[in-house]
């Protein structure tokens, strides 16, 4: 308690494990977006070997696509010791992912593709100690169609199926260059996706872009 003798809430720590910056950064204004933080002190990585912070942390969120099996052991260890309830986010929703979030001892999984809301609300649940799991009806949906293939929420942008496959690899960070070369298309037509998925969205950069993708 304070000097006033009223009750201090103390802020939570959360580490976030993602594999690019600008993805982490996505992370943190979502949760800046829903007034939770600076009630949350935000730290990050991407590795999930990375050493945890001196702070005692409460939560961790994970990106699927950091996780390794040879990484799997000493992580899934150093939660257990350090007691810390871990969210998986995962691009698509299915039996690999719900299996992968199990083995890392997640005490829930969401899709990266989740709105402020939904994010928000996981947050807050697993920090009182809750679990987040998908139902079964989720799950089989997931599975016939993958989550960002889905309107992100009644005021999202329709994409074409090009587009959406250029914003999954915008959101996690890759370059131009890299985005050509992994979907096998010049650097020039990922440009051109890119500008038209920006005005879609009614944004002028990449960091906008990533941000609208979490709160609207």
């Amino acid at each position: 308690m304070d000097v006033q003798g009223k009750r201090v809430t103390k802020n939570k720590n959360i580490l976030i494990l993602a594999p690019y910056e600008l993805y982490r950064q996505g992370v943190k204004l979502a949760l800046s977006g829903a007034g939770v933080w600076p009630r949350y002190n935000i730290y990050e990585s991407d590795s999930l070997t990375a050493s945890f912070p001196q702070s005692r942390i409460d939560l961790i969120i994970v990106d699927s696509s950091i996780v390794t099996v040879e990484s799997i052991p000493a992580f899934r260890q150093k939660a257990h010791e350090k007691q810390v309830s871990v969210l998986m986010l995962a691009d698509k929703l299915d039996d690999e992912a719900l299996h992968l979030a199990r083995r890392i001892g997640a005490s829930g999984i969401t899709s990266t593709l989740v709105d402020l809301a939904e994010l928000s609300g996981v947050t807050r649940k697993l920090l009182k100690g809750h679990s987040c799991w998908p139902d079964a009806q989720l799950l089989k949906r997931s599975e016939r169609r993958s989550s960002l293939c889905r309107p992100l929420n009644s005021r999202s942008p329709a994409l074409t199926e090009r587009q959406t496959q250029v914003l999954k690899h915008v959101r996690v960070g890759r370059s131009n260059k890299q985005i050509g070369y992994d979907m096998n298309i010049s650097e020039s037509t990922v440009k051109s996706h890119i500008s038209e998925i920006l005005r879609k969205f009614a944004v002028t950069t990449r960091t906008q872009l990533v941000s609208r993708l979490n709160v609207s």
